[in-house]
């Protein structure tokens, strides 16, 4: 035998166990028998002490497991209607956005929204699905090239009747 090879010794309780019943010549399979039926008894009651334990245990972290999966849907759905905003912001419609991306593609590596990943990935999607802007409103309309009227409406009506 090598240095590695480790036996154990042959005992009763690691011994053999056989179908056809007790072997000839073993005397002592009958009194281990005795002793394990006497002992059987108080390994059953530490057994289901063990086993009401372990189920505890397995129910303690099914909930943990059902909590966590409900948090990481809830972050999801954080996740996602902030890209949802950003989104609106653009002029993009949603279904069309999220056809074309996926919300693992838009977060850093901290799982925060990247906003200008967002802002890139609906610009993206506008000149591939040819996406027409917003109009956006002229500010300078209403307003005089000259600059502001020196007296406005309601000091032309008082100055229509006033005295002179």
């Amino acid at each position: 035998m090598s240095d590695t090879d480790v036996t154990t010794p042959q005992t009763d309780e690691n011994a053999p166990v056989s179908d056809s019943g007790p072997e000839v010549g073993n005397e002592s399979t009958e009194e281990s028998e005795a002793a394990q039926e006497h002992t059987e008894p108080e390994s059953d009651q530490s057994g289901t002490e063990s086993g009401k334990a372990q189920a505890k245990l397995r129910k303690r972290a099914q909930a943990a497991e059902q909590e966590r999966d409900q948090l990481a849907s809830r972050v999801e759905a954080l996740q996602r209607q902030i890209v949802d905003d950003a989104v609106e912001r653009t002029g993009v419609p949603s279904k069309a956005f999220w056809a074309a991306n996926e919300l693992g593609s838009l977060l850093d590596d901290g799982g925060n929204v990247n906003t200008a990943a967002v802002t890139e990935a609906a610009e993206q999607v506008r000149r591939e699905f040819s996406i027409a802007r917003l109009p956006q409103p002229n500010r300078a309309q209403g307003s005089s090239a000259s600059g502001p009227p020196e007296e406005s409406a309601q000091d032309a009506w008082k100055n229509a009747f006033k005295r002179r």
